[in-house]
């Protein structure tokens, strides 16, 4: 029926009312002519419709895959074998890694895993904190998963806009996260003797109440930084960006290291307040 309609009023339609002023073997040809002008875009017109329907399931297809996959890999972090949790954290990482629609999904699956894995109960907290301070080093608390998940987070993907990460009252001393980027972070009450910020981005971060007793904050940017009650006896500041001023509510002392002028104006801001 459409070609028989394309062909024939559609052809005489668009033809107009000269080709009637014509006769013979001349109407024949200018109809004809009409005609395959209206096939060829007819066909052009069917490809492109094919082409666009062709993407579309591809799109769905692979955005089928990408969710079939994010769902493996968030069921491989409840298993009681490491190896597979950190396969499960890879797969997130890639995730991560391609930009696509799961990343805020992806970034609040690995943050909920590192609070759940690594939580700190008040017990434990009150105990490190009234304890005498232990020089933590890589790897005396931390484990392999733990690791590889505090890493993913601390890497410089693009993050989720309008919301801030939270791994607050966790456990990760002795973890090594030299150039990570925890900008922005809440990581309120958290234990982390020994470890390495060298060089980090923590401009932003909330660290009140944290455990920082040895950990190593060289050439870490601190701007702006929260550090309200931050244990940092031991901790190695040397060349981090960071204002004196941060650093009052702090609990420092002679075996803190610091930039001599950082402390020099450290302890006139504590005298003014006097």
């Amino acid at each position: 029926m459409f070609v028989v309609l394309l062909l024939g009023p559609t052809a005489n339609l668009i033809a107009g009312h000269r080709i009637n002023e014509l006769h013979g073997k001349e109407r024949f040809d200018a109809l004809n002519s009409v005609r395959q002008t209206l096939v060829a875009a007819a066909a052009g017109f069917a490809a492109a419709v094919g082409l666009a329907f062709t993407a579309r399931t591809y799109a769905l297809s692979k955005r089928a895959q990408e969710v079939d996959r994010f769902t493996r890999a968030v069921s491989l972090l409840s298993s009681e074998k490491q190896s597979e949790r950190i396969g499960g954290l890879l797969t997130i990482e890639y995730v991560l890694r391609e930009r696509n629609t799961e990343a805020r999904a992806a970034v609040e699956v690995v943050c909920a895993f590192i609070r759940e894995r690594s939580a700190v109960t008040v017990e434990t907290y009150r105990g490190v904190r009234s304890a005498p301070p232990q020089w933590g080093g890589r790897g005396d608390d931390i484990t392999d998963d733990i690791q590889t998940a505090l890493m993913i987070i601390g890497a410089n993907y693009p993050r989720p806009q309008r919301f801030m990460l939270d791994l607050s009252n966790t456990n990760f001393r002795g973890a090594g996260l030299a150039g990570s980027n925890f900008a922005g972070v809440k990581l309120f009450g958290c234990l982390m003797q020994g470890t390495s910020f060298v060089g980090a981005d923590l401009k932003h971060a909330r660290l009140d109440g944290s455990v920082m007793v040895g950990a190593w904050l060289a050439r870490t940017d601190l701007r702006r930084a929260t550090l309200r009650d931050v244990d940092l006896r031991g901790a190695n500041l040397t060349d981090a960006q960071v204002d004196p001023s941060q650093l009052l509510p702090a609990i420092i002392d002679d075996s803190t290291v610091l930039d001599e002028h950082i402390r020099t104006r450290l302890s006139e801001l504590k005298n003014a307040q006097a």
